[in-house]
């Protein structure tokens, strides 16, 4: 007995290509990077909102970060996303499915402007019932879904 209700549906469904090996390798290096901006970022956030005040006067108290340095920060992790995106571009639902590159795939997704969200969904159309049934894809997809 199968599992699916319509066994047929999943038969005819599109299989993303393997990303290439050197895509994969460029993500894993640098999610490091990635991360250590998303976490100073979030931790001045967090400081702010715990002060209930804003950076200034953080600032004052000795306490904040210097927001010269935050908003470079932001402006990296912004170019470093942009890049990403370029260099991904094609090849997003075969990283959806591999196992290393689909988690930070869905880092990626959370830190994406508007406009990346939606050419992301673009480059997984055709693929939606495959990715849903995968073990890694469906991560994706549901971290997709949930942004879009």
């Amino acid at each position: 007995m199968a599992y699916f209700k319509n066994a047929k549906l999943l038969e005819n469904a599109r299989k993303p290509r393997s990303p290439e090996s050197e895509t994969v390798n460029y993500l894993v290096q640098i999610e490091g990077v990635m991360d250590a901006h998303i976490h100073a970022l979030t931790m001045h956030e967090n400081r702010v909102r715990r002060a209930g005040t804003d950076a200034r006067k953080e600032k004052e108290d000795g306490q904040g970060s210097d927001e010269e340095s935050i908003q470079e920060r932001a402006t990296q992790l912004e170019l470093l996303v942009r890049n990403v995106h370029e260099e991904i571009a094609a090849q997003q639902a075969g990283l959806a499915i591999d196992k290393d590159a689909s988690m930070i795939m869905e880092k990626l997704l959370t830190v994406s402007t508007p406009a990346q969200i939606r050419q992301f969904g673009a480059s997984l159309r055709g693929y939606f019932v495959f990715l849903s049934t995968h073990r890694f894809g469906s991560h994706v997809l549901q971290k997709y879904l949930a942004i879009a």
